[in-house]
């Protein structure tokens, strides 16, 4: 479970620097569309960096997205492992259970074992008391 609340610490961390990579991206663009206001004159240099930047800010838009689904994904299973473990926990505490009961009744067995024994020990002597003439 720690690794999973690590995972997840990393994906909120990207998700973090993604945010400032978009201000930053969005700083840009209004500090380029203000120097071409003030030249008057639109450059195709700066509006080809600027759809540049309009492409980037959507991919990192996009790879935003997929890493948001990913975190979701991560959250589902380690909800499904939760679930699991606590099932195998529970499987594991009947067999134990399970283990108890049979050594008790293995030293159930035995010791009527023992206890048939001796009893056909004294049975064998009573008998051999008795001679058939």
């Amino acid at each position: 479970m720690g690794g999973i609340s690590s995972a997840a610490d990393q994906v909120m961390a990207r998700f973090d620097g993604i945010g400032a990579k978009l201000r930053e991206v969005a700083e840009r663009e209004q500090a380029m569309r203000l120097s071409m206001q003030e030249q008057g004159a639109g450059s195709k240099e700066i509006l080809e960096a600027i759809g540049r930047l309009g492409e980037i800010s959507g991919e990192v838009r996009s790879g935003s997205a997929g890493m948001l689904d990913g975190g979701r994904g991560i959250l589902a299973e380690s909800a499904s492992l939760g679930r699991i473990t606590e099932e195998v926990a529970g499987s594991m505490a009947e067999m134990a259970a399970g283990a108890e009961q049979i050594t008790i009744a293995v030293n159930r067995v035995s010791d009527l074992s023992r206890e048939n024994k001796d009893s056909a020990d004294t049975l064998m002597l009573e008998v051999g008391r008795f001679k058939i003439s």
